[in-house]
């Protein structure tokens, strides 16, 4: 039971919080039909929408990349008047699908982003994915020739995660997943294993990368031992239990 019916507890929603939450879970859309922002992952840790002047996502985002002043404050949001702000910068912050250049001289890209970021929606990284595909796509080029991004579930911003989740892969900022300052994927210093030797592999000896096996050390702390491992996969694909083994075993996921 989702919506309290009589009594309201802990273990029920009253009307305005289903609709806070029907919020949340969707993409924001505007009248006629028009995007406005992603919606936040499944998952998501929601403290930081909290509605404070520290609040990290919304209040900050519009302090800093927006408005561009330390006197920004949640009560001086308006919606309408936002929105014309933008467009008035609409030059200045419009996403950016320009990688004609980079493609040209060889470049490669791998793009990871955690599905349950609490900072960054997951569907601005497949929105962009999206408009780079179909860009290449119109010039008779082939996307995943040269950008592969993975969607690591569980995964909050850039690194750590609140659901016990595998999403160690030497990325940036992978030491604030474990207690141990590491090098690479300790035990498993491969490309396989680590996204930066998957990226050297790639420009270097022209070997493309695949699933990305992101692991999981028990208490976060290598010492204790591996808990689970698991495949990522260039999207669109997904990780896929196999049915029969271990299901902490990478071994024992397909990416289809």
């Amino acid at each position: 039971m989702v919506q309290c019916h009589g009594a309201y507890s802990s273990a029920c929603f009253t009307p305005p919080q289903l609709t806070i939450l029907y919020q949340l879970l969707n993409d924001w859309v505007d009248v006629n039909q028009t995007f406005v922002h992603s919606r936040l992952g499944l998952g998501t840790n929601y403290s930081t929408l909290v509605y404070t002047d520290n609040a990290e996502y919304g209040v900050r985002f519009l302090e800093d990349f927006v408005y561009n002043t330390t006197n920004y404050t949640a009560s001086d949001f308006g919606y309408y008047e936002t929105v014309q702000y933008v467009n008035s910068l609409h030059s200045a912050i419009n996403v950016n699908t320009d990688v004609d250049a980079f493609q040209a001289r060889g470049g490669k890209l791998l793009h990871y982003h955690g599905m349950s970021d609490q900072l960054i929606p997951p569907g601005d990284s497949i929105l962009w994915h999206s408009l780079v595909q179909q860009s290449s796509s119109a010039k008779g080029l082939s996307v995943h020739d040269w950008y592969r991004m993975y969607l690591v579930p569980g995964m909050e911003h850039c690194a750590t995660t609140n659901q016990n989740a595998p999403c160690f892969f030497a990325q940036a900022s992978a030491n604030a997943i474990v207690l141990d300052s590491v090098y690479s994927t300790p035990g498993y210093r491969d490309s396989r294993h680590d996204i930066v030797l998957a990226m050297m592999d790639w420009v270097e000896r022209g070997v493309a990368p695949n699933e990305i096996i992101a692991t999981k050390w028990y208490y976060d702390t290598v010492a204790d031992g591996v808990e689970k491992q698991r495949p990522v996969c260039p999207y669109p694909q997904q990780a896929v239990y196999m049915g029969e083994g271990d299901v902490d075993a990478a071994y024992n996921w397909r990416c289809q």
